[in-house]
């Protein structure tokens, strides 16, 4: 998985389209909804964090950049308010119980079966601390960003993403999932201002 990740980070490049996505429509709708849950002070984990550029709108906050792919890391802009990067495995996270005051991703979820799916949410629980969440923007099936990608896909014979085996589809197959799990479901989000590209997971320890 490692490998296909640095193949695509490789050609992805710093001028996509992509990046004006991250930084002008999602970048703004994260740092709004990491506000209204995450405490002002801490340590926060973005849990298979790619370029970070989400990340840019995100003020006073001390974040761990985690993810997979070696070469991505090293896009990582230092003008980000990214304080350190981790190139780990989220199925095995190298913390310490209790150690984490909240704990995010984007786009990452999809891309994972049910079952590994169930073992990284047991392992961000087990980091996080106490009454801490956890918020997942997760791309639905239907969304409408999905669908033109799937198209386009479809028309050009190419696919612009890794495997998403696991995209979002409802309530009861979320459900289904946290069953086998200890968190809580706190709300479920599909926020306009984020155009319709993810539903966001709000989980509470």
């Amino acid at each position: 998985m490692a490998k296909n990740w640095d193949n695509y980070w490789k050609q992805e490049g710093k001028t996509s389209i992509f990046t004006l996505v991250r930084e002008k429509i999602i970048a703004s709708e994260l740092s709004s909804t990491l506000s209204k849950y995450f405490p002002k002070e801490g340590l926060f984990l973005d849990a298979g964090s790619g370029s970070s550029e989400t990340s840019l709108k995100i003020k006073n906050r001390k974040i761990i950049a985690l993810d997979l792919s070696h070469l991505v890391l090293k896009k990582v802009n230092k003008n980000l308010p990214i304080d350190s990067k981790v190139n780990a495995n989220i199925l095995s996270l190298p913390f310490k119980n209790n150690s984490i005051d909240g704990i995010f991703n984007l786009g990452v979820m999809e891309h994972f079966h049910k079952e590994d799916i169930i073992k990284i949410l047991n392992e961000f629980y087990r980091t996080l601390k106490k009454d801490s969440y956890c918020i997942l923007f997760w791309p639905s099936v239907y969304g409408p960003i999905n669908l033109i990608f799937s198209s386009l896909g479809f028309i050009f014979r190419k696919q612009f993403f890794p495997d998403e085996v696991s995209l979002y589809r409802n309530k009861p197959w979320l459900n289904n999932i946290l069953k086998e799990t200890n968190f809580k479901l706190v709300k479920i989000r599909w926020s306009l201002k984020g155009a319709l590209i993810y539903h966001e997971v709000i989980l509470k320890k």
